[in-house]
């Protein structure tokens, strides 16, 4: 599939035990797709395994990205590797700069998962500015997800924004959250300059 000088390529197959599916793009121009586009996106994605296990591998950049309604990013970094297996590797990583969104700046956006499907980390870090106003948010967990729905139990040990508006977490939350409830432990903030005692909930 070809568009000026962008281009999306696939190659291979996917389904069965064996199989490989291979997908890149390289679009060095997004300006052809209409008024709002541009920057670049290049990336690549291999699908492998079976559709009871998938494995996928992916990394994807952009550069200098416009979309229409005034969104852009100067750089952002995706790379990912995931698998159906409990005990496979894990890993997601999300490096933005320069994100421009409505009333929203961002000068720097990370965010991280690390370890497996059944036992990982996640680790998230914003520098951004809310109708003019900075704030700094910083996140982390622990946990798993379990079962072939989607059921991830864990424990947040970091939850805080500081700005006009803070917020921090001072203990531990335990947090069960599925597809049909979330469960929550007790859990004491700092908000506004005061503090907030959230009791259990389920």
């Amino acid at each position: 599939l070809k568009l000026a000088n962008n281009s999306l390529t696939a190659k291979g197959a996917w389904g069965n035990a064996g199989d490989r599916l291979t997908a890149q793009i390289a679009a060095p121009n997004l300006a052809p797709l209409g008024m709002g586009f541009s920057g670049t996106i290049n990336g690549r994605l291999d699908l492998s395994g079976t559709t009871k296990s998938p494995v996928i591998n992916a990394d994807l950049k952009t550069e200098r990205l416009s979309l229409p309604g005034g969104t852009s990013i100067s750089r952002a970094d995706f790379s990912g590797k995931a698998s159906g297996d409990a005990n496979a590797p894990l890993n997601l990583s999300l490096k933005a700069q320069g994100v421009q969104a409505s009333a929203v700046s961002a000068s720097n956006i990370e965010f991280a998962i690390n370890g497996t499907r059944a036992s990982h980390r996640i680790n998230s870090q914003a520098s951004f500015s809310l109708a003019q106003k900075p704030y700094q948010f910083n996140f982390a967990a622990a946990g798993g997800l379990f079962n072939t729905q989607i059921d991830w139990r864990g424990q947040i040990s970091r939850l805080e924004l500081t700005g006009a508006s803070g917020i921090h977490l001072l203990n531990p939350l335990n947090i069960q959250a599925s597809s049909q409830r979330v469960t929550l432990s007790a859990a004491r903030f700092t908000l506004l300059g005061g503090s907030l005692n959230l009791e259990s909930m389920a």
